[in-house]
């Protein structure tokens, strides 16, 4: 008897380690996942700057900038990518420096963890010449894979980002003109979606999987200066749904864990963070408190709180039932552009352009 309840409580405890990892955060997109933050007596809310760590800050100007970060399902490693061309290897207990892979052929935009823990979806470039989309081994540093060989026009203003889906089936990639989304396995293009009205920057050339991997969220241009969300059927292609009423660039994305609502951020100086009601498609609720839009955006896990990086140098979380900010801090000297969430290393890890990644506890 007390074998079979000792094997009960052993699985029990490996189903919750998996749904936190599963909620384990790479910067720029909405974490998916079961509410585990209070079993694992971590709470955004609480936190503060525990270490600051002079990641990218060799170089001069532009090589300087840190675009994306991403954290390893288990916490214990971080990475940050730089425009220096490198992708830097971290651990985040002591904050040294594990690996730097530097074989890039132009500046990073993007990157994210599969949940092997080891393989690492690093993209970027500003044009064709340079473009990029690979997967790498954050052991060796090796290339793995390319999607697909970036030449001939093929990526025509670089490659400014890209996620894995949500089954890990499947990699998307966003230019100004289009959506690719590849199979993993031979890199074949599944599905190729339209932007119809190019982004105003580079910034804005994002998206967002939804949680049960139908849809996608995109931003496009539309007219006098404004910002059209689209909800795009994966399957098929087809806009099921637009969200229109943005002034501004839309720079991050959370659809929450039910598909039901979308958390939108954008680039500009009013109505810079969105909830809206899918159902309906109207705006549920607005956060204002940047003074500059945000460039970083991450939902917590049981999406109690938003988490957001500004061009007016800070990082602030929100109550999300309240649209009130409870924590505010300065994130150093220039504008925060990603966010990561570790539940099971309990700690928040912010990038900056002052070539800085901060980690707070």
């Amino acid at each position: 008897m007390n074998h079979h309840k000792n094997n009960i409580v052993g699985l029990l405890f490996i189903l919750l380690l998996i749904l936190a990892v599963v909620g384990c955060g790479g910067g720029g997109a909405g974490l998916s996942g079961t509410s585990t933050t209070g079993n694992l007596g971590f709470n955004v809310s609480s936190i503060s700057l525990a270490t600051t760590i002079n990641a990218h800050t060799q170089g001069n100007g532009d090589n300087r900038v840190i675009w994306d970060c991403a954290i390893s399902p288990d916490g214990k490693t971080f990475v940050t990518a730089g425009w220096d061309k490198t992708v830097k290897i971290w651990d985040a207990n002591t904050s040294t420096l594990i690996k730097t892979i530097s074989n890039f052929p132009g500046r990073l935009m993007s990157v994210s963890f599969h949940s092997d823990g080891r393989t690492l979806l690093c993209s970027g470039g500003a044009t064709d010449a340079d473009a990029f989309a690979w997967t790498v081994d954050t052991t060796t540093g090796a290339k793995l894979q390319e999607y697909p060989s970036p030449k001939n026009g093929y990526w025509t203003s670089g490659v400014l980002w890209s996620r894995y889906s949500p089954d890990e089936q499947n990699i998307a990639i966003c230019t100004y003109e289009k959506l690719r989304i590849f199979k993993i396995q031979d890199s074949t293009v599944v599905r190729e979606i339209s932007i119809l009205g190019a982004p105003s920057t580079f910034e804005f050339a994002r998206f967002e999987y939804s949680p049960d991997n139908t849809k996608v969220a995109i931003a496009e241009n539309g007219s006098s200066n404004t910002t059209i969300i689209r909800i795009v059927d994966l399957a098929t292609g087809d806009t099921l749904q637009t969200l229109s009423g943005n002034k501004y660039g839309i720079v991050g994305y959370a659809f929450t864990k039910d598909g039901k609502s979308l958390f939108t951020s954008s680039g500009g100086y009013e109505d810079q963070i969105k909830l809206w009601d899918l159902g309906s498609g109207t705006i549920a609720r607005k956060f204002n408190g940047h003074a500059e839009g945000p460039a970083a955006f991450e939902l917590s896990i049981d999406e109690k709180y938003l988490l957001t990086g500004s061009s007016d140098k800070t990082f602030k979380v929100w109550d999300v039932s309240t649209g009130n900010i409870v924590k505010d801090f300065v994130d150093g000297e220039q504008s925060c552009k990603g966010i990561a969430v570790s539940y099971l290393g309990k700690y928040v890890l912010t990038v900056n352009v002052d070539g800085k990644a901060r980690i707070y506890r």
